[in-house]
């Protein structure tokens, strides 16, 4: 299996560095993404869209001063796999003027959103099953949306001159999901939402409790931030009320705060990290959670820190992992076929993966 490893790369100078020439630029784009009523949630393992609690964007900025550009997208979905991923990569690039390459695409991953595997839809498709998983016409449109934005986007850049690194400790969001039972046995099932107290209440455990923003400015003149943080992004969800929850209202909190700065949220390595310990699974908490996220953004914006940009580089680093000849997770046990059942929107499922 190939995987691209990317690293997108900002210098900044000191005193006495020349200031940035004007091939730096920056422009961004927002497309709405939200799903019609009806529509699959987290890939059908949930309850199909039923109500929008708020709309699902995707979210980025194109960058000029590295060679061809290079686009830093976000989508409120689940997740994008294999052909999807490629697909959404390739029609940017071609909207950017660019290669898929220098896409940096990611999802929020809310789960009260769509996922999309069009080759998983195509094998659902052989079994009766359309829409099941995502429905190709809608993830067709959303693409084309996006696109669309990002190039229109690329008419209107900014200068970029300087970049700003800020950050701040996030309080009462994430806590590990790992959890050490009295009797010593180890449990990973603090979700995002858990009821047992005795898993919930455990100490935080180990999370990153810092949250960064890096910013782009045209002088003295902020254009737009990205904020990253660690944690999985849902407080309340699995009953098909489509949400950008927390992280999309944090963001959205702090865009009326500084409406002159376009905002980003990108969610950090979380596989292990819920907001369990601090979450009832309600609308308070959801608010609750959304506003230490702000406090947080707003905090890293104020230890912003500004240097003049030097540099734009992006490497790209082409890897190959090899499935194991043998066992459970090799090429022939994968392959191996097994009858297939109509599978159900089953809530109780839901727990493998929260």
């Amino acid at each position: 299996m190939n995987r691209l490893v990317l690293g997108l790369l900002f210098l900044g100078g000191c005193s006495g560095v020349p200031a940035a020439t004007p091939d730096f630029r920056i422009a961004t784009f927002s497309a709405d993404v939200t799903p019609p009523l009806g529509h699959a949630l987290c890939g059908g393992m949930v309850a199909p869209a039923a109500r929008i609690a708020d709309p699902l964007s995707a979210r980025g900025v194109v960058l000029w001063g590295a060679g061809d550009p290079v686009v830093i997208a976000v989508i409120d979905w689940t997740e994008l796999r294999n052909d999807a991923y490629q697909r959404w990569r390739g029609e940017l690039a071609r909207a950017a003027g660019t290669t898929p390459s220098r896409i940096l695409l990611s999802c929020v991953h809310q789960h009260d959103a769509p996922y999309a595997d069009l080759g998983a839809q195509r094998l659902l498709d052989a079994q009766g099953l359309k829409g099941f998983h995502v429905d190709p016409d809608f993830h067709e449109r959303s693409i084309q949306t996006v696109a669309t934005a990002v190039r229109d986007a690329a008419t209107k850049p900014r200068h970029l001159s300087q970049i700003g690194i800020g950050q701040a400790e996030v309080f009462r969001v994430a806590s590990n999901r790992r959890v050490v039972l009295p009797d010593g046995r180890v449990t990973f099932k603090r979700y995002s939402k858990t009821t047992d107290p005795a898993i919930k209440d455990a100490p935080e455990g180990q999370v990153d409790p810092l949250l960064k923003t890096l910013s782009f400015w045209d002088g003295d003149v902020p254009v737009a931030a990205l904020s990253a943080y660690a944690v999985h992004p849902m407080s309340h969800y699995g009953g098909g009320l489509v949400s950008a929850d927390f992280p999309g209202l944090a963001r959205s909190l702090r865009q009326r705060e500084l409406p002159g700065v376009f905002q980003v949220y990108v969610s950090g390595c979380a596989g292990d990290v819920t907001a369990a310990k601090y979450n009832a699974a309600d609308e308070a908490s959801r608010q609750a959670l959304a506003e230490r996220l702000r406090d947080a953004m707003a905090r890293a914006w104020i230890a912003t820190r500004r240097v003049e940009l030097t540099k734009v580089d992006l490497r790209v680093a082409s890897l190959r992992f090899e499935l194991p000849p043998t066992g459970r997770f090799s090429t022939p046990s994968r392959r191996r076929r097994s009858p297939i059942q109509k599978p159900q929107r089953r809530l109780g499922s839901w727990r493998r993966w929260d």
